[in-house]
């Protein structure tokens, strides 16, 4: 029993050592630090199959932020070093770099992050907060307009008409089931960040590439996944396997729709932008120097 209460003894004196030096040696100081954010010109995906994706639009609803000290955000994120609370529509295709916001909180080092995508989850309420962002893509978090050409050139000519012009509105926000009150995009272990944010800091970028969203899609599953907004030409022949039919069919199929076609949001093709969106190709969060 004395030697336990000496153990016990020792393990208090070191504690409070910890947290003497730890406190004097980890001073913060409020900051209030730039949020930039910028897209890519580059429209063009070469398919496999032959042809290519090229976009016309592509809207992201980007926030709220949160920066953390440690290494996994999420739960064991329970206050956020660094902040943004607000929310801004990011113009995929435009490489210009804009000034969005201002990150509020303290100085330190953040090792992670997480965001929204201007649907925001909350712990008392069982629909995600719709943000002034998605409110501007009437109540989504991206909203994406391409078309699919014959050939892989990426210099369009002026005589070259797209064999389709598809259209998708996407929600990204946590499911029925899933924790509330978390954001929907949290940092990897995996991924590499950190960032030691001081008031010298020039602030946090934060970079998409939205042609990338459209790598894991294919004309076929596309159209067999969307329905025609227009004037849609009646086929009286045989029903069609969009899935195995020849790049001829495929094209004939497409060329029926007088408008666009828009990709239903339960779709495999919209789960698949959906999971490029949220995680292989989602936005770029990197310290400016």
């Amino acid at each position: 029993m004395l030697l336990k209460a000496h153990i016990i003894a020792l393990v208090r004196i070191i504690l409070s050592f910890s947290a003497l030096f730890g406190c004097e040696a980890t001073s913060q100081d409020r900051v209030s630090l730039p949020l930039w954010m910028e897209g890519s010109e580059e429209r063009v995906v070469s398919l496999a199959e032959g042809g290519r994706f090229e976009l016309s639009e592509a809207r992201l609803a980007f926030g709220p932020l949160y920066l953390c000290a440690g290494a996994q955000a999420g739960e064991l994120c329970e206050t956020a070093r660094l902040e943004w609370l607000g929310s801004a529509v990011l113009e995929g295709l435009s490489a210009e770099r804009v000034e969005v916001g201002a990150l509020e909180g303290v100085s330190g080092e953040v090792a992670s992050w997480m965001y929204d995508l201007g649907l925001s989850a909350q712990l008392t309420a069982e629909r995600p907060f719709e943000l002034e962002a998605a409110r501007a893509l009437n109540g989504h978090s991206v909203a994406l307009s391409w078309a699919w050409f014959a050939d892989a050139l990426s210099e369009q000519r002026a005589d070259e008409a797209p064999l389709a012009r598809f259209v998708a509105s996407l929600k990204i926000q946590q499911e029925e089931g899933t924790e509330r009150g978390v954001p929907v995009v949290r940092k990897s272990t995996s991924e590499r960040f950190f960032w030691e944010a001081s008031a010298d800091s020039e602030g946090l970028l934060v970079r998409v590439t939205p042609h990338l969203w459209l790598s894991n899609l294919t004309p076929a599953r596309l159209l067999s996944d969307s329905v025609c907004e227009g004037n849609e030409r009646s086929d009286e022949g045989e029903p069609l396997d969009l899935l195995s039919a020849s790049q001829e069919e495929l094209v004939a199929y497409a060329g029926r729709c007088e408008g666009v076609w828009r990709v239903a949001e339960t779709s495999l093709s919209a789960r698949a932008l959906t999971l490029s969106i949220s995680s292989s190709a989602r936005p770029q969060l990197s310290p400016l120097p």
